[in-house]
């Protein structure tokens, strides 16, 4: 029952996402259009001190339209490539952080017959622990001492007794 209502919870979020998302593309596609098809003109006559007309010249704003359309292409640019090596740093702090992680875990083999004493010894050899007799005294007084089952492990150095506890007993 509960699966179910988590299931019913998760399609009601990615339904009303994707009306978000449609209307926030819906608004920036107008506001692009609407862009694109505005045009001015500017007028402008030059005229002596007599009266005479030197000069008159009217220009369209499509002409800037070509101008905004270059400094367009070229913030586009600037933007991939600032994606592009944000994208590399971030895959670079990741492969850093697998790498820290991967040293920050210890994979434990707790064998058929061991005693718990030996289970603590083997766990604290690992450097998971730092403290035998702590670790021993947490999972006496949780009950966890009689749960432990065999197999191997891969267990974070420095994590919490609690969680040690729950990933060594299946719980």
């Amino acid at each position: 029952m509960r699966f179910k209502q988590y299931l019913g919870g998760f399609g009601a979020g990615v339904i009303v996402s994707a009306s978000v998302l449609t209307i926030a593309n819906a608004v920036t596609t107008n506001t692009t259009a609407n862009e694109d098809t505005t045009s001015a003109y500017i007028s402008y006559t030059v005229q002596e001190e007599n009266g005479d007309t030197i000069s008159s010249e009217t220009k369209s704003s499509n002409e800037n339209v070509e101008e905004t359309t270059l400094a367009t292409e070229s913030q586009t640019e600037a933007t991939t490539e600032a994606t592009t090596e944000a994208t590399t740093e971030a895959t670079t702090e990741a492969t850093t952080e697998a790498t820290t992680a991967a040293s920050t875990t210890a994979t434990i083999e707790i064998p058929s017959g061991t005693s718990t004493k030996e289970v603590f010894n083997i766990i604290y050899n690992a450097g998971v622990i730092s403290d035998v007799s702590a670790f021993s005294k947490y999972m006496y007084d949780t009950g966890y001492d009689t749960k432990i089952r065999i197999g191997t492990y891969t267990l974070t150095k420095g994590d919490s007794y609690e969680n040690i506890a729950k990933i060594i007993t299946h719980q």
